[in-house]
This record gives C-alpha cells, sequence and structure tokens, in this order.
C-alpha cells in the first residue's frame, strides 16, 4: 500500500526507477516499510516493476489522463515528460524488427484498424505491440498547445467546443484542452495545413519511427485540408489590408493546394459552396466569383481572374467549380453587387472605368432572353437602371429649347451604340 491505498504489487515501481515519480508522483512506489530489505524482494517476487516498460507507460498514460480535469498544468507538464521518455525509448517499447515488418504495410497511427497480415513471407506481427500502441494512441495524454500560433491561424479547440459555439453559446466560456488523443494530433510544422480541425503537439518528437506509426508520413486527409482552406476564408475578412496576412497566405495557399490535389477526389464538393477559398491574391474569394480569364477588368466588382502563379492548380480548381471564363449573367449581378453597395452615391474614377469596360462587353453579348435588370453609370458617376438614362444624341437640341434636367443622362463615355 501508500497512501494509505491498498495496490497490487504489479501495479508499483521498485524505488530505483526514479524516472517514473515525475509520470506518476510518489504514489507509484510502495510506502517507506515495503521499501526496505527483506521486505522488498517478498514485494518484488510478487510482480514489484523493475523498469517502466509497456504496461508502466499505458499506467502513466491514463493517470495523466486522469490528473487533467483537477490540475491540467500538471498534467500537461507530466505529458511531456512522458512523451519524451517514449520518443527516447520507442525502440524498446517497440522493437525496430516489428516496426520494419509493419513499414511494408500501413502505418497503425490514425487508423484504429491496423494490419496484421504479413509481408513479403514475414511473420505476423506480434499482437502484443500492437495493442500497446493502440491503447497509447486512444488514451487522452498527449500535450497539444493551447494557444494559436498567430492572430490569423485558424484554431481547433477540440469537439465539445465546436459544438458549443454551433449552438451559440455563448455564456459558457471556452476551456481550451491541453491534452488529447493520438490519432487527432500532428506536429508543429503542419500547423498551416491542419490547425482548423487537428490540435498540435506541444513537444519535438525526434523518433523516425514513431514520427512514422502515428501516421506523420502518410497524406493528410483530404476533410482536414479542405476544412483548413475554408476556415482560411473565413477569417480574411478580419485581416483586410493585413500585409503579413497576405504574405503568409502567398505561402499557405499553395501548400494547402499542392496537398489537396491528390486527393480532391474524396472531397465532399458542397463543403465548398458559398465558400471563400480561392485566394486571389488580396483576398479569398468563392468559386462562383473567379475565372480563370476575364472578357473585362472585374477586379474591383467582386470579380476575380485567377493569379498566374495559381492556375498550375488548374485541375483542382476547375474540379471545385472555377470556370474557365465569366458568362454575361454574372457580369450583370457584380454590377447590381456595386449599386446594392454604392447605393446613390458616386462611383470613382477607377470604379467608372471598370464598369464602362463591362458594359462595352455585355453590349456585345446577345442579351435579349437575359431577363435582367442591367446597372449603368449616369453622368453624374451614379449607377443607375439603364432603362432609366437617355442618351444626349442631339445636343444641339438642348441649346436651343432649354431644360432637359428631366431627364437622367448616360455618363459621358459611354457611346451611343453600346447604349
Amino acid at each position: 500500500y501508500t497512501l494509505k491505498e491498498l495496490f497490487l504489487a504489479r501495479e508499483l515501481f521498485h524505488p530505483n526507477i526514479i524516472e517514473v515519480r515525475s509520470l506518476l508522483g510518489d504514489s507509484c512506489y510502495p510506502s517507506h516499510k515495503f521499501c526496505q530489505y527483506p521486505v522488498l524482494d517478498q514485494v518484488l517476487a510478487l510482480g514489484l516493476q523493475t523498469s517502466l516498460k509497456n504496461k508502466g507507460v499505458i499506467q502513466c498514460a491514463k493517470k495523466v489522463e486522469s490528473l487533467e480535469l483537477t490540475n491540467p498544468e500538471e498534467a500537461h507538464s507530466r505529458a511531456q515528460s512522458l512523451l519524451k521518455y517514449i520518443d527516447t525509448n520507442f525502440s524498446v517499447l517497440v522493437p525496430s524488427k516489428v516496426v520494419s515488418q509493419q513499414k511494408s504495410g500501413k502505418s497503425w497511427g490514425r487508423s484504429l484498424g491496423w494490419m496484421f497480415s504479413s509481408q513479403s513471407g514475414k511473420a505476423e506481427i506480434d499482437p502484443q505491440y500492437v495493442q500497446f500502441f493502440n491503447e497509447l494512441v486512444s488514451i487522452r495524454w498527449w500535450p497539444v498547445i493551447d494557444t494559436a500560433l498567430c492572430p490569423h491561424m485558424p484554431w481547433y479547440l477540440g469537439e465539445d467546443n465546436e459544438k458549443e459555439t454551433e449552438n451559440n453559446d455563448k455564456e459558457k466560456s471556452v476551456i481550451r484542452p491541453k491534452l488529447c488523443s493520438g490519432n487527432k494530433v500532428y506536429p508543429i510544422e503542419h500547423a498551416w495545413l491542419v490547425s482548423a480541425s487537428s490540435f498540435l503537439l506541444d513537444a519535438q518528437i525526434n523518433s523516425d519511427e514513431l514520427r512514422y506509426q502515428l501516421g506523420w508520413n502518410n497524406q493528410i486527409p483530404a476533410n482536414i485540408l479542405a476544412k483548413q482552406i475554408i476556415e482560411l476564408g473565413n477569417i480574411s475578412d478580419l485581416h483586410k489590408g493585413n500585409m503579413r496576412f497576405q504574405e503568409d497566405m502567398a505561402i499557405v495557399v499553395p501548400q494547402i493546394y499542392k496537398q489537396l490535389a491528390p486527393v480532391v477526389q474524396e472531397v465532399d464538393k458542397s463543403m465548398f459552396i458559398d465558400k471563400k477559398w480561392v485566394w486571389v491574391g488580396s483576398g479569398f474569394a468563392t468559386q462562383n466569383q473567379v475565372a480563370f480569364s476575364s472578357a473585362a477588368v472585374v477586379d474591383d466588382l467582386n470579380l476575380y481572374t485567377l493569379p498566374s502563379d495559381l492556375k498550375v492548380f488548374s485541375s483542382l480548381l476547375s474540379f471545385l467549380g472555377v470556370r474557365e471564363t465569366f458568362s454575361p449573367s454574372d457580369y450583370v449581378w457584380a454590377l447590381a453587387k456595386v449599386k446594392k453597395e454604392k447605393f446613390d452615391n458616386p462611383l470613382s474614377s477607377e470604379l467608372i472605368t471598370t464598369t464602362i469596360s463591362i458594359i462595352q462587353y455585355l453590349a456585345d453579348c446577345d442579351l435579349r432572353n437575359c431577363d435582367c435588370e442591367i446597372y449603368i453609370p449616369d453622368s453624374n458617376s451614379i449607377l443607375c437602371l439603364s432603362s432609366d438614362l437617355v442618351y444626349d444624341d442631339a445636343p444641339w437640341f438642348a441649346d436651343s429649347h432649354g431644360d432637359i434636367t428631366q431627364y437622367r443622362m448616360v455618363h459621358p463615355k459611354i457611346s451611343n451604340d453600346k447604349c
């Protein structure tokens, strides 16, 4: 017993195993009286643990998990100590020949349905090691970073906090987890690819075998990458004009697209509908707002041509809905959106130039079957319905017959044939 509690001898450790104290505390040893010879020899015969092996590691992990509820800071510190021990001794906990056999199949991480079949005539993997790693990954003891690495990085706070956000439960304070299970964590170097839907490990793993078994060498799942790019688009409006955000996105977005391209067929395309996820150089736009080319200058009208450096991802973007070019109805929609935003305020000279280029394009299109209202600028640079405007094709008439201010005249840069 220890601390007035009874334990089986195999649940406790020999007092010489000092590294266990930082993981489990003093309660992991027999009481002082039972640590003295010859009583200690008798306890050893009953199964007292003389080293921290697989069973002890699982015991430590469960202890850390239970400690999070009462002392999350201490649990986090112990988790880091335990992970350091596992990282250093992984080849002992899971012998290298077992790991190398598993390498010919799938890694154990990310999926709990691990493979036991032999490969190339090799013996089957010993189930005891699979069971150990399975349990180690499933226990919620892995230490994670609980604060976003930068203000414009999406940050995952766990499923419980996400459900509260969806239910608009703003009165409940957000509890930032300090621990998670091993199949929900990624290394910090993957932060920009996974931070919207996965935790980041608050420790460095140096063991190549452990990293492999955690699945960190595998392709990142399509749904995680899709969530990441969508969440970046969701927060982009909060960082308009932020040069650091634009610089980071110029690097991050191509990385996400590159990772997503080979697995895009696995994506539920409905995730992207009406979401801003296409990078256009200064911000994000929906796929309906972007085309590979445009018949008119449109960037000032919430329509965008894809930046040339992203056209290498044309197959990915086309699959997810980016079109080759805009249709006339897209330009009509853009003009209506500007009208809604500007109302009866005059357009800037830049917007006038853009608007006129679109009107010149629409004038050459067959819009007879288009049931739409087209806005064009009047002589005061205010957008109005084209049906409400008049083109002054007889200026001499106004000079000789007096006032014509009762009419709203079309902008002077728009010719009669385009009207």
